[in-house]
């Protein structure tokens, strides 16, 4: 990610891990741009890993929903 919500620099711990958090920063980007409530974001992202992990632990990760959804729903809209 260019920039973390939490931090100005972000140290991904595996490539898996960043393969994740970029496509939780992209779901979260498409929500927005059709408008969904940032509520209704972060459940469905985090209905989707709740899914895709279903059989196994859930991953450090899925902690770190709110705060990209929060994240992206903060950018101004482009093209407002």
């Amino acid at each position: 990610m260019v920039k973390s919500p939490t931090r100005s620099s972000y140290s991904y711990e595996s490539p898996f891990q960043k393969m994740h958090m970029y496509e939780i920063k992209d779901r979260a980007t498409i929500f927005y741009d059709l408008n969904y409530p940032k509520s209704e974001a972060k459940k469905r992202i985090k209905q989707n890993i709740e899914w895709e992990f279903d059989f196994f632990p859930m991953p450090d990760f899925y902690k770190e929903v709110d705060k990209i959804v929060d994240f992206v729903y903060g950018e101004p809209k482009k093209g407002s």
